[in-house]
């Protein structure tokens, strides 16, 4: 059946396209229709093919989200015409019944808030129980466990990627991927053998777990075995890249180690990192297929390098109000890192709010040259501390003179690094400064005169070799430049 056909007929229902499917949602009820479309990893245009899987979706989906899959119904069109979900007649296409939940109560919607955030966090251990508990169970795959195995599951995701990867983030995903598959071959071949590759969800990201009541993880993958077939960590990983992609860093590590902890699995963690790569690369071909917006796609682009540059530090350097706090938002996500910021140390270390305003002299008090070499020797231990533990950072700081700079490289030297030197001319500097005025959510005292002093004595950081720095004048497109910056520390990983 012509999926326009459907489309038309029950344009009074409220509807939801995804690139192989539409849902259909009245009252309590939903009702999933599978489109009659092929794609390189599914082919739907038979008929009979699409019933088969509608029966396997339900009978799959049984144990993790009991209650929530009623059946197949046919439709059928009435003796007036119209198309109806379950009535009598020939069937003209199928569909999989579904209990109707609270779309708001999604992860993926409460990781967008606070206090949902909140909520998903105290839901962690029960989901990882109920994880632990359902792998567990999971028919064995031993087979697709081997690095050839592997390989051929993860390398044609990185293909259908590529032709939308940048060049300077795609060489060294492909270098990273291959590497690692030739380096852990035994690694992989010991977890099949021990029975961590499992006939598992496939599918297991944040949009398809609910709170809504009791814990529903829906939507297991029914199209193919071997898809939804891999190494726990696997499972596992698609979620911890879910959560990452919308800067819940602390519930992704808190999800990984519940997890390794409750299955006793020592080398689950390293697993996981090498999975979420493949995984954000799955998200990102997704989200194009669907006619998603494109910068979401370069997010998971860039969500799959960081992966690969783990642990590495970025080092935004430059005078007041040229945008390096914009910079590490936007990079803070695909590089799953922590932003450090030298304004934030400043007020911690005299006792004031972040957002306080210092009414006093701007070289006097938190601004006197002793408190700022005070604030970059706390910086530089922060920077020590958080790479030792394996994370990975960004610095927000003028870092104005070559012995600032060098104080918080030497922190860095083991790990990728890179230094954003952001230069704006006096023009934009001045309007980014008058616009924050009056807002009072700024940590920044920077005005026009402690910006013209700034500059006075600014130096250029020259001292840096071009492999470690990059100049960004704020003229060209800000994707470009994030691209740039995760691949250059890809790329240095991939070189270690």
């Amino acid at each position: 059946m012509d999926s326009a056909e459907l489309l038309a007929d029950f344009a009074d229902l409220e509807i939801i396209q995804t690139h192989i499917s539409l849902v259909f949602l009245t009252g309590d009820r939903a009702y999933k229709v599978k489109r009659p479309v092929r794609f390189a990893f599914i082919d739907l245009t038979d008929p009979e093919r699409r019933r088969a899987l509608c029966h396997e979706e339900v009978r799959l989906n049984q144990s993790l989200a009991p209650g929530m899959y009623l059946g197949v119904v046919p439709i059928t069109r009435g003796e007036d015409g119209r198309l109806r979900f379950g009535g009598d007649g020939d069937a003209l296409e199928w569909a999989v019944e579904m209990r109707r939940f609270d779309n708001a109560r999604l992860v993926s919607r409460l990781l967008k808030t606070g206090e949902g955030r909140g909520e998903v966090g105290h839901a962690l251990p029960a989901l990882v129980e109920k994880l632990a508990a359902f792998h567990a169970q999971a028919p064995r795959a031993d087979e697709l466990g081997t690095a050839e195995a592997v390989a051929k599951r993860i390398l044609p995701v990185l293909d259908v990627a590529a032709p939308h990867l940048a060049p300077v983030l795609r060489h060294p995903i492909r270098a990273f991927l291959e590497k690692r598959l030739r380096a852990w071959a035994d690694l992989f071949a010991m977890r099949a053998s021990q029975g961590y590759v499992r006939e598992g969800h496939g599918d297991l990201h944040a949009a398809n777990i609910c709170l809504d009541g009791d814990l529903k993880i829906y939507d297991r993958l029914e199209f193919s075995r071997e898809m939804r077939c891999g190494d726990v960590a696997m499972d596992l990983a698609f979620l911890a890249m879910s959560f990452d992609m919308e800067g819940a860093r602390d519930l992704s590590r808190q999800l990984c180690a519940l997890y390794a902890e409750w299955t006793e699995d020592l080398d689950f963690e390293r697993m996981c990192s090498f999975y979420r790569v493949p995984r954000a690369l799955v998200r990102g071909n997704v989200t194009r297929m669907r006619g998603g917006d494109e910068p979401r796609g370069r997010r998971y682009d860039r969500l799959a390098a960081g992966y690969v540059a783990a642990p590495c530090a970025v080092l935004l350097c430059g005078l007041p109000a040229t945008g390096k706090t914009t910079m590490a938002r936007a990079l803070a996500a695909p590089l799953a890192a922590e932003i450090l910021r030298s304004d934030v140390i400043r007020k911690r270390m005299v006792g004031m709010d972040e957002t306080a305003r210092w009414e006093g002299g701007m070289f006097d008090g938190p601004y006197a040259p002793s408190m700022t070499d005070r604030v970059y020797e706390q910086l530089a231990d922060d920077v020590g501390t958080r790479l030792a533990a394996g994370e990975s950072v960004i610095v927000d700081a003028t870092l104005r003179s070559a012995a600032h700079r060098q104080s918080i490289i030497d922190a860095v030297q083991r790990v990728p690094w890179i230094v954003v030197h952001l230069v704006r001319t006096d023009a934009e500097v001045h309007r980014n400064l008058a616009a924050r005025r009056g807002t009072g959510n700024y940590v920044s005292d920077a005005d026009e005169e402690y910006y013209a002093h700034a500059k006075s004595t600014f130096e250029p950081p020259i001292e840096i070799d071009a492999e470690h720095l990059l100049r960004d004048d704020g003229q060209g497109d800000i994707e470009d430049v994030l691209d740039q910056i995760v691949g250059r520390l890809a790329s240095m990983r991939t070189n270690l």
